[in-house]
């Protein structure tokens, strides 16, 4: 995949409800819906692959076709919601106009997200792994062991340390913990 396909790669997830999320590895830029748990990671290089983390993912690579196609039926979509006079109005206005008013026309509506998009030209924001552990904390089922220092990398006793000292004495978070039987 070219550098080009990426960058149209990265500009159809946004498209889709897919917004720009902060992560450790500056590897991939990393996309998640705000109502989904599961996140799209773009390559560098053009892979893609979808999971709750970069280890606990599977290549996506397929579901690039289907991406595309669903960001090119979105304004169809959107433009069927508006009443068909409204559509019918806006195309006269757009004939009418002068063609060297059309970027003028267009350059407010592209500035309006450019302010969201300014910290992802800069490089994703490193998520910490302090911040990895609170999401998994936060979910609703909670967080094994386990699962924490598969996310995190750590030994179970760094885990241990950063709940304690970090979540529990610093930011005075409430962490509940349970041991199942078995």
């Amino acid at each position: 995949m070219t550098t080009q396909d990426t960058e149209a790669l990265a500009s159809i997830l946004p498209a889709l409800g897919y917004l720009p999320t902060p992560y450790a590895s500056d590897r991939y830029r990393v996309f998640q819906h705000p109502d989904k748990a599961k996140r799209y990671f773009l390559g560098h290089d053009g892979s893609l692959r979808l999971g709750l983390s970069v280890s606990n993912s599977k290549p996506a690579d397929a579901l690039i076709p289907q991406l595309r196609e669903r960001a090119a039926l979105q304004p169809l979509q959107q433009g069927q919601e508006q009443p068909a006079g409204d559509q019918g109005q806006q195309q006269q206005e757009r004939e009418q106009a002068p063609r060297q008013e059309e970027p003028d026309q267009t350059e407010p509506a592209e500035e309006t997200p450019q302010p969201v998009a300014q910290p992802a030209s800069h490089g994703p924001q490193p998520v910490t792994k302090q911040q990895v552990l609170i999401d998994l904390l936060t979910r609703p089922e909670g967080a094994t062991m386990e699962q924490m220092m598969h996310e995190t990398g750590w030994q179970a006793h760094s885990v241990r340390g950063v709940i304690s000292g970090a979540l529990k004495k610093k930011l005075r978070l409430d962490i509940v913990s349970d041991k199942s039987n078995g």
